[in-house]
């Protein structure tokens, strides 16, 4: 995972494009499906925070829909933090903002072991 300053560091577009990325990596960290060297390792702050960390930088983007960041704050600042649908949100909202749409194939979903009936099968 990137360090948050360095994001600070990067151009409008840049900063998008690699924030967008960061989130899918959260988002399959969070789901339990990091790719191979992608696990969340930053030692300075738990995932949570990071991923708040994160998505406040997402907030300062003066591009972002007024209706977006407000959903988006609600989101980072309600008493039940739910960091996958956070990381989703911010995600979607810079795509859009890139102007590249999700697809199915962005969908992150956890493997799951395949329901068994009575008969076994």
């Amino acid at each position: 995972m990137i360090d948050p300053n360095k994001l600070y560091q990067l151009q409008p577009g840049q900063k998008r494009r690699k924030l967008a990325l960061t989130l899918g990596e959260l988002e399959r960290d969070i789901a339990g499906i990091p790719e191979p060297g992608m696990e969340y390792n930053f030692t300075r702050m738990s995932r949570q925070q990071y991923t708040k960390t994160v998505c406040n930088i997402v907030l300062e983007d003066p591009q972002l829909p007024e209706d977006t960041a407000k959903e988006l704050k609600k989101l980072i600042d309600s008493p039940v933090f739910d960091e996958r649908r956070v990381c989703n949100f911010a995600r979607n909202a810079l795509l859009a903002l890139i102007g590249t749409f999700p697809a199915e194939w962005d969908l992150v979903i956890a493997p799951h072991t395949p329901a068994i009936d009575e008969n076994g099968i």
